[in-house]
């Protein structure tokens, strides 16, 4: 049995923030695509009926939605209008009714203005709430950014969010709005320094590209084989540039 000092201590050392909402698994890339944001749904179901949830040292924060200027603090504004252009399923479907009647990836009736920010592909699909639902992923990685830089919690978790693949002007392997590299900029804004350490399977090429020449951010991708495996990248011989 642990004595109050020690729970308090414990409750201290532990202190973590899960940044959600349900409006983030309302989201649907396409019926067909792999990505589906309804698992994170799925997943802080299954914690609640564990009830995994009701702790002390717990938090559960709802994310705001990343205003435009913010996003364009990393993303180009070109990309970022297109994107933003297409949020719209009315809007889309008035442009460019192929590509919303084949689920957003029919590549071949796009406009190639679209094509080339990587959008209505079929690892980026166009869909209904596009640009929404990336500015609010993107707001949970910020938000959880900001809480743990400022010692509100000591680890925070965004269910939906790690989009490493998308660039500065382009979507890219189902990312299309860096939530790291957003985040990262803040936090170098803020006078700190980075060490980004990614766990997927893929290469972190988007972070990697974004910060490759900035000495005061570490960049540490764990990842397959990029000889084998998309985004063909992430080889022992990328160690950044400059100092």
């Amino acid at each position: 049995m642990y004595d109050g000092e020690v729970m308090k201590e414990r409750d201290e050392n532990f202190r973590s923030a899960i940044i959600y909402s349900d409006e983030l698994a309302n989201f649907e890339y396409s019926p067909t695509h792999p990505f589906k944001p309804i698992r994170a749904k799925l997943t802080m179901d299954l914690c609640r009926r564990y009830d995994l949830l009701e702790r002390p040292w717990i938090q559960l924060v709802k994310p705001q939605l990343l205003d435009f200027e913010t996003l364009a603090e990393f993303h180009d504004r070109e990309y970022l209008k297109t994107l933003k252009d297409l949020d719209s399923a009315t809007l889309a479907a008035e442009l460019w009714p192929d590509l919303i009647s084949s689920g957003g990836s029919n590549y071949l009736t796009v406009d190639p203005k679209i094509l080339r920010f990587g959008l209505g592909t079929e690892d980026n699909p166009i869909f209904s709430g596009v640009y929404e639902y990336s500015a609010l992923a993107a707001g949970a990685t910020l938000l959880g950014a900001k809480m743990v830089a400022a010692g509100e919690a000591r680890v925070a978790f965004n269910l939906l969010g790690g989009f490493h693949h998308a660039g500065r002007d382009h979507a890219e392997g189902f990312c299309y709005i860096n939530d790291i590299a957003i985040a990262i900029n803040h936090l170098l804004k803020e006078g700190l320094q980075v060490a980004f350490v990614d766990i997927d399977a893929h290469h972190a090429n988007g972070v990697q590209d974004a910060f490759y020449r900035d000495p005061r951010v570490l960049v540490i991708s764990f990842h397959e084989n990029g000889k084998d495996l998309y985004p063909w990248s992430g080889f022992e011989n990328e160690i950044g540039e400059g100092k």
